[in-house]
């Protein structure tokens, strides 16, 4: 059977028909129905023998050989290094999870590296009940997850955005009241933070880091300014504190699991811009297609598509 897929070849993403993804007995089958955008997947370097795309939700079309995941027809989200942006994805047991009723595949898919990346990155922080967390790109499709992470486990959350226009999506969508969320340009060196999740890096990293805590952490999520920064290195080990880089990429079924039950009970909302059907991606830069929040697609099953 001859599926479509999106392939990174000479700069540019295109449609390309080809047999079914390679699959190991132990994995599942699964018709995509949606994907997402992640901020940093402009950036990478994609193996052109595979599909792009991180994140995806569909339909299981064919069980694993032992028959212990998820049946034929169930519902489920999936995450991968590569190979989500095509209409069908072989994924291991150990990177997806069923999406419970009342959870739209849209949803879903926005979930993936955005949701795993805010709840394990809280994890490393390893801050408690009371503490201040100040959080950079809090519109983004990490950060918005995060600072609503964050509030559920009790801490003192500041939503940290570089725009009056993110201030006002943070609060029209009801994620924060405004006397929270800060501007860069508000930032306050005698209001210091007990830990701090970074996604947006250069200035604004530089801004925000005289209101660290002595002896806070600092934890790199993303660069997505694209802006550098130089930092004095003796003034961070005076103040004994900790620039570190997220790196948990561990297998996700028990995190997605807790994610979707967080979004399915209200806890969790996962705000999205539906970018309409997935040849936008070929249409346009990625870059313009990032939101706030999460951007997903429709991903169309007709087999002429792309020929």
């Amino acid at each position: 059977m001859s599926i479509t897929s999106i392939y990174k070849r000479d700069d540019r993403f295109e449609f390309e028909q080809g047999p079914g993804p390679e699959r190991d007995k132990s994995d599942v089958l699964v018709r995509v129905d949606h994907i997402s955008l992640n901020g940093g997947e402009p950036n990478v370097s994609w193996d052109a023998t595979v599909p792009a795309g991180w994140d995806a939700s569909g339909v299981v079309v064919e069980s694993d050989s032992r028959a212990s995941g998820p049946t034929i027809g169930a519902r489920v989200v999936t995450w991968g290094f590569s190979g989500a942006w095509s209409q069908q994805r072989s994924v291991s047991l150990d990177n997806l999870a069923e999406v419970p009723d009342g959870v739209d595949s849209a949803i879903a898919a926005a979930l993936p590296v955005a949701g795993l990346t805010a709840l394990r990155a809280i994890r490393q922080l390893g801050l408690v009940e009371g503490q201040r967390i100040a959080v950079t790109g809090a519109s983004g499709g990490v950060g918005h997850l995060v600072v609503q992470l964050a509030r559920n486990c009790n801490l003192d959350v500041t939503p940290i955005v570089r725009s009056e226009a993110s201030r006002h999506w943070l609060i029209e969508n009801d994620l924060f009241p405004e006397h929270d969320i800060r501007l860069v340009s508000e930032l306050d060196p005698t209001h210091l933070f007990d830990g701090v999740l970074d996604v947006v890096g250069g200035p604004t990293l530089g801004r925000l880091l005289p209101t660290v805590a002595p002896g806070a952490t600092v934890l790199l999520v993303g660069g997505s300014s694209r802006e550098h920064l130089s930092v004095d290195t003796g003034w961070l080990s005076d103040r004994r504190i900790s620039l570190i880089s997220f790196n948990n990429y561990a297998t996700a079924s028990t995190d997605l699991a807790l994610l979707l039950d967080l979004v399915a009970q209200g806890k969790l909302r996962v705000l999205t811009t539906d970018g309409g059907d997935w040849s936008a991606l070929t249409h346009k830069p990625l870059q313009e297609l990032i939101t706030r929040g999460k951007t997903t697609f429709t991903v169309a099953n007709d087999p002429d598509l792309g020929r």
